[in-house]
């Protein structure tokens, strides 16, 4: 089920259901996994599915009809995660090795037709699991060159990673796993998790403020981290699910006051011990 939410607190009704009552289904015999508004009748969900022909990757959702927009090609990912806008196109994060580990754009804007190519645009390297992600553009000329990456392995590498785009090409300038003390590593330890839900924002004064979920199974937590320019050593822990509770996907949403925005838990409380 997908539910979309007014500002005004209420549910829209059109599009709370996920799924058509006729018709090609997605995500057939898996899951979906993800899915951002762009309207109160409109979204667009990522996930992956089972068998034959493949219904996983990203469908848009409009007044109940559904088109899988994502190219099912051959080397194309149809295992999506997250999926986000930013400077008006889309995107969305895999982590399949014979497809590639990272961020992935869905052909160019906001695409509503089917077979739109998927162009992997952060390769995160072999072994990579990248779940939520951030991109900025640090200078206003219309092209991503910041970005924030969550991985959720608990190795070195995992955890939250930033990347910097220099003379079109992408590079990892650090990777931080996180304690629950508030100390982070680059390397693997006991006691480190790694990041599966992220959203941040960033300023030429302030730098970037990222707010991620933690991966424990159990009583995770919403952190916040600070990156003014070096590794950051420290967070904050903002909130603990609870015993047998996890928090998973967590982003920002605009509020009264000019300005100021709120965080949220998209996913609300997972109650079970258990991911997909």
């Amino acid at each position: 089920v997908g539910t979309v939410i007014g500002s005004d607190g209420n549910v829209s009704t059109a599009t709370r259901n996920l799924f058509p009552t006729s018709g090609t289904m997605p995500f057939t015999g898996n899951n979906f996994r993800s899915m951002i508004a762009t309207g109160a009748n409109t979204f667009y969900a990522s996930g992956t599915g089972s068998g034959t022909p493949s219904t996983g990757g990203v469908w848009y959702a409009n007044n109940g009809s559904f088109t899988q927009i994502s190219s099912t090609a051959t080397g194309q990912p149809t295992n999506m995660r997250n999926v986000e806008i930013y400077g008006g196109n889309l995107y969305t994060s895999s982590s399949v090795a014979s497809t590639g580990n990272g961020v992935w754009q869905i052909g160019t804007g906001l695409a509503t037709t089917a077979g739109q190519t998927n162009t992997l645009l952060i390769n995160a390297g072999t072994g990579a699991s990248t779940y939520g992600f951030v991109l900025f553009d640090t200078n206003s000329d219309g092209t991503n060159d910041l970005a924030y990456l969550a991985d959720d392995r608990t190795t070195a590498g995992g955890g939250l990673q930033k990347w910097v785009l220099t003379g079109g090409t992408w590079t990892n300038s650090w990777s931080v796993l996180v304690n629950g003390t508030g100390a982070t590593s680059t390397t693997a330890g006991t006691g480190f998790a790694g990041i599966r839900g992220l959203t941040g924002t960033w300023d030429a004064l302030n730098g970037a403020q990222l707010f991620a979920t933690t991966t424990e199974t159990s009583n995770n937590r919403v952190i916040a981290f600070s990156d003014t320019g070096s590794t950051p050593t420290s967070f904050t822990n903002l909130a603990s699910a609870g015993t047998n509770y996890a928090f998973r996907g967590v982003d920002l949403t605009a509020v009264p006051a000019p300005g100021a925005a709120a965080l949220v838990g998209l996913a609300g409380l997972i109650t079970k011990r258990r991911r997909k």
